[in-house]
């Protein structure tokens, strides 16, 4: 198996450029990796300020989701993300608030990191804005594959930008979401994952994510 080229000095441009340059003598983190994560973050902080027009009336919005593939250790995937956060946090403090610490587990889960107010007692949340880091990536299609589980048609909702509904006993609603994804997986993990739940690729899951290895 040939290895894709790295994202040559052309690819540098910008503010993002300009973060990879600033870490690269600080940082053991791959820099293709820190300048692909760079780019997620950024788009989780810009909230729905930006986008672009797609025909008429469809709006993309800047939420991306990515996963970096890598060899274990060798990569340093957790090490570029967090030397991406400890940037912009100084860029918007309420941001990092916003960021990690959140599990794909179930649907359920991932529309109440975002949902709005549900009565009295529970106000939901007021930023929208979430950026989930997930390190085994693996697990993911673990739980997707579980039945009854609703997380893949979650995330692929929130990729597009609608409005997610959950009705279960305790219905949930969350308007105007903008949820970013990165995941962390190895390259052997990310094959033996893909193999076992085909249905990701064909259910547009797997489509909505950027592989970069």
């Amino acid at each position: 198996i040939v290895s894709p080229k790295a994202i040559g000095e052309t690819g540098l441009f910008g503010f993002a450029g300009e973060i990879v340059e600033a870490l690269r003598p600080y940082t053991e983190a791959d820099p293709n990796a820190v300048l692909i994560q760079t780019y997620v973050c950024m788009g989780s902080l810009f909230y729905r300020r930006a986008y672009y027009l797609a025909g008429v009336g469809t709006r993309h919005y800047t939420n991306e989701y990515v996963v970096v593939v890598g060899q274990s250790g060798k990569a340093r995937k957790g090490t570029s993300l967090n030397d991406v956060r400890r940037v912009l946090k100084e860029v918007d403090p309420t941001w990092i608030m916003a960021s990690g610490g959140q599990v794909l587990s179930s649907g359920e889960g991932f529309v109440s990191m975002v949902r709005d107010a549900i009565d009295d007692e529970d106000s939901g949340v007021s930023d929208k804005r979430r950026l989930v880091e997930v390190s085994e990536f693996r697990l993911v299609f673990k739980v997707m594959s579980r039945p009854g589980n609703t997380l893949s048609q979650m995330v692929c909702m929130a990729w597009d930008g609608v409005d997610l509904t959950i009705a279960t006993k305790k219905p949930m609603r969350a308007t105007a979401p903008h949820i970013s994804i990165i995941g962390h997986v190895t390259e052997a993990a990310l094959k033996d994952a893909l193999s076992a739940n085909r249905s990701c690729i064909y259910d547009g899951f797997a489509n909505r994510f950027l592989w970069a290895y």
